[in-house]
């Protein structure tokens, strides 16, 4: 049972408020050291930090009792979601701004609630449900599609269309994640800190995604000399705080 009534809604809206902020701190640090170092950095730290906490809370450095098929589902759910997905979006950010690029990620439960009533998960959508579906869609065409106002984010040429199918494409990667990151929930026994060391591994299997990802994108050295920005490193760690952590 939840420790007071409605604390998975009030968790939600939290969270949508604190990935909020953190979006705007990726765009900012990222037009100082790019995308893909934010991305990068940004999973490391917050590994980092979930490390050190699990350490003190639970005693132990990895969560070996999540299960072997739940260790799996979570390992591709940070993956995709949390390294595949967040390396577009955050280079959406830079072409869209974090405004247009939220707007397009608030399409990541509606892409997750899909896949999950396709899956394993049985999860069903009645007609309240589907209705809602349409009104957001309906709405975030509206404001993606509208003239921008001249204090909107500016994208260099032809930046806008790229930026939007990449904010797509990264909230497609997202909702799956989401989706794994539930089937592994529905695998995993009911053990303590499950939750917590689910986004550990998560984010420890982003981080080597992303690290991988780093010579074949050439941006090794740029993350590197991303060390030495102590602005965007200070804007990193605040949007890692209140973002993955």
């Amino acid at each position: 049972m939840p420790p007071f009534p409605l604390a998975g809604e009030i968790a939600s809206l939290l969270t949508a408020l604190f990935w909020s902020l953190s979006a705007m701190a990726w765009s900012l640090a990222g037009r100082r050291v790019g995308s893909v170092a934010v991305t990068t950095i940004r999973a490391a730290l917050a590994a980092v930090i979930l490390a050190i906490l699990f350490r003190i809370a639970y005693g132990s450095w990895w969560p070996g009792d999540l299960g072997r098929s739940a260790l799996w589902y979570f390992v591709w759910s940070g993956v995709l979601g949390a390294g595949v997905g967040d390396l577009l979006l955050f280079r959406s950010f830079l072409l869209i701004g974090p405004r247009v690029g939220m707007l397009v990620m608030s399409l990541s439960p509606i892409f997750a609630a899909l896949i999950a009533w396709t899956t394993q998960l049985h999860e069903t959508l009645g007609g309240r449900a589907v209705a809602g579906i349409v009104m957001t869609v309906a709405g975030v065409a509206w404001v993606v599609g509208a003239r921008q106002g001249d204090d909107a984010w500016k994208p260099p040429a032809g930046g806008f269309r790229a930026g939007v199918l990449l904010a797509l494409g990264g909230t497609l990667c997202i909702a799956i994640g989401f989706v794994l990151a539930r089937m592994g929930f529905a695998a995993t026994a009911d053990s303590p800190g499950a939750a917590v060391g689910a986004t550990y591994v998560r984010l420890v299997s982003a981080t080597i995604c992303c690290l991988a990802a780093l010579p074949l994108l050439g941006q090794t050295r740029g993350t590197l000399r991303a060390f030495k920005d102590r602005r965007a490193m200070t804007i990193i760690m605040i949007g890692t705080v209140v973002g993955p952590v």
